[in-house]
């Protein structure tokens, strides 16, 4: 489902932030069914949440993301080079020419993914081939649990994220019919 070519989300304000929803009509862009996608962003603390729901009239595949880019370091900063960052991640989905996952899923150990202990993102950029990390990282396999895990440590914020069990492509099956 493509919604990110969508240009009106409808935006309601909750406590602490927000929350953008929009309705993707059946048959848009190809996919079946109509879907109701929503996320709320909110910000409690220091901690900045993004929860994503969709939910389809018929079975397809959707695989909502964020492609959000901040520089921590604040306004007036020119790169994020000197960030460091680390990702608990085992593996990562290496991608085409026009960044699309390939389906292939490949150990991050000795390549410039294994960000599992903290490294400068400035040096690993220079090796990382193509524009960069525009990847998905596999925070946990199929068979783990469900549960909330810590997914990222940057020096400026500690990220964290709840992961479903097959977190690569999710089916959204048709939802129940209320009386």
């Amino acid at each position: 489902m493509g919604v990110s070519v969508q240009a009106i989300w409808l935006a309601t304000e909750v406590e602490g932030g927000v929350i953008l929803s929009l309705t993707s009509p059946d048959g848009d862009q190809g996919y079946p069914g109509e879907v109701q996608v929503s996320v709320s962003y909110t910000l409690q603390g220091e901690k900045l949440t993004a929860d994503y729901q969709a939910r389809s009239t018929k079975t397809t595949p959707i695989n909502l993301t964020n492609h959000s880019y901040f520089n921590l370091a604040g306004q007036g900063a020119a790169d994020i080079y000197d960030h460091e960052v680390s990702i608990n991640a085992q593996s990562y989905l290496p991608v085409d020419d026009t960044s699309i996952p390939t389906g292939e899923i490949r150990a991050v150990e000795n390549t410039p993914f294994d960000l599992r202990s903290q490294v400068p993102v400035g040096a690993r950029l220079k090796e990382v081939p193509g524009l960069g990390f525009d990847h998905n990282f596999c925070l946990c396999s199929p068979t783990d649990d469900w549960r909330e895990r810590h997914a990222a440590r940057i020096p400026f914020l500690t990220a964290f994220c709840v992961l479903a069990r097959n977190t690569i492509m999710s089916l959204a099956s048709p939802s129940p019919q209320s009386d």
